[in-house]
């Protein structure tokens, strides 16, 4: 019976079975990134004839997590020559993340590598932080690079400057910028000028999303490049602020600033 008794508080702090088995494959999987000319990679990455190259050493993690053997990492803000010869032999793929970092990876990839078809994870996604459906459904989703230069050419056109605002417009907005001095708050606004709601800077992100049909974001803040990115995704038509936190890529999104004076 004193055996017994043992025996059972020794299995109670034990990790349940299918724990147990994850733990361990993950571990395995782990163990399986590889180094190809000190990049991060997949063992199966000079065996394949198709390969992935994605960002980071945490991109290839998760890719081998999911049974995705095929991989490597450029690791860095230049493109390896390693990476460089390997597309001009393989079929290849870009798989990036859903963000200017992405973007700006994608145009490196893009002048001085060979490749074939462009992933991407949804906007704002990482690709280290994917599911295995997610990263999935990105790969099935994939474009060819001839496309997506269709895709360039036709931009400009939409890409024109928007228009500015009248007069009524900027007073309306001017008028909401002095209210939220020192608040640290915004305004969401409808198309009609009525005032949504007023929340913390802090929440916008996740609250604009419970709002339909915004108009205007005006901030106690200057305009930064996230700030444009969330009106981007929410089709905001214009963002006002206390002036500008750094350069904006704002597209289609007009903004408005007024610049804060000294001891005001």
């Amino acid at each position: 019976m004193q055996v017994k008794h043992r025996s059972s508080q020794r299995l109670t702090g034990m990790p349940d079975s299918q724990r147990m088995a994850d733990m361990i494959k993950e571990a395995v999987r782990t163990w399986e990134v590889g180094n190809y000319n000190g990049l991060a990679c997949g063992p199966d990455i000079e065996m394949n004839e198709e390969i992935i190259v994605v960002e980071g050493r945490a991109d290839v993690i998760n890719l081998l997590k999911n049974g995705i053997r095929n991989v490597i990492a450029i690791e860095g803000s230049k493109i390896p020559q390693p990476v460089i010869d390997l597309t001009r032999k393989k079929t290849t793929t870009a798989f990036l993340d859903g963000d200017r970092g992405g973007d700006l990876d994608l145009k490196k990839l893009i002048d001085v590598a060979d490749i074939d078809f462009i992933a991407r994870a949804d906007a704002g996604k990482e690709v280290e932080e994917l599911t295995k459906k997610e990263i999935y459904k990105a790969l099935r989703e994939k474009i060819p690079l001839n496309q997506l230069g269709e895709k360039r050419t036709a931009a400009p056109a939409q890409e024109e400057a928007p228009e500015e605002l009248d007069e009524a417009s900027s007073k309306f907005l001017t008028r909401l910028l002095e209210d939220l001095v020192g608040t640290r708050a915004a305004y969401l606004v409808d198309r009609d000028q009525q005032i949504m709601t007023k929340l913390p800077l802090s929440e916008l992100s996740d609250v604009i999303n419970d709002f339909a049909g915004v108009y205007a974001i005006a901030v106690d803040g200057k305009i930064s490049q996230p700030l444009v990115d969330i009106a981007k995704k929410r089709g905001v038509a214009i963002v006002a602020g206390m002036g500008f936190k750094e350069r904006v890529d704002a597209g289609q999104v007009r903004t408005f600033v007024i610049e804060q004076q000294e001891g005001a």
